[in-house]
């Protein structure tokens, strides 16, 4: 199962499309949903995990890129334990639901979820908000 994020007003070619499996999905949003709790309504946040088509408009695009943009740079830098302990804790949580569901058992490091988070932001940054299918 592969989950299609596309831009709804993408300004360019990276902002047309991030695509992702379940694996590589779930710890990346519980982690965006844990870091922008008050950005995202919990009807998002939830739907994010399904590929119902969720909308996440331009104005939250912004705040969450900005959001997460923060974490990666200065506000929160990437190498403190604390954020090196939220990604391994999002990856850990998303890792129990993977394996009830589908049985996978090797959990995404936290450079993985930062390598993702990168990638998620500049197709984010070019979106013009977005629809999760």
């Amino acid at each position: 199962m592969g989950f299609d994020i596309i831009g709804i007003k993408p300004i360019n070619d990276v902002g047309r499309g991030f695509y992702r499996n379940i694996q590589a999905w779930t710890p990346l949003w519980r982690f965006i949903c844990q870091s922008c709790d008050d950005i995202l309504t919990p009807q998002q946040m939830e739907e994010g995990f399904a590929n119902d088509g969720i909308k996440i408009g331009v104005r939250q695009t912004k705040l969450i890129v900005e959001r997460l943009e923060n974490i990666i740079n200065s506000k929160y830098p990437i190498e403190t334990n604390k954020a090196k302990a939220t990604f391994k804790e999002a990856a850990s949580l998303s890792l129990q639901e993977i394996q009830k569901v589908l049985g996978v058992n090797s959990s995404p490091s936290s450079q993985d979820l930062r390598s993702a988070l990168i990638e998620f932001l500049e197709f984010a940054r070019h979106s013009g908000g977005f629809r999760i299918w």
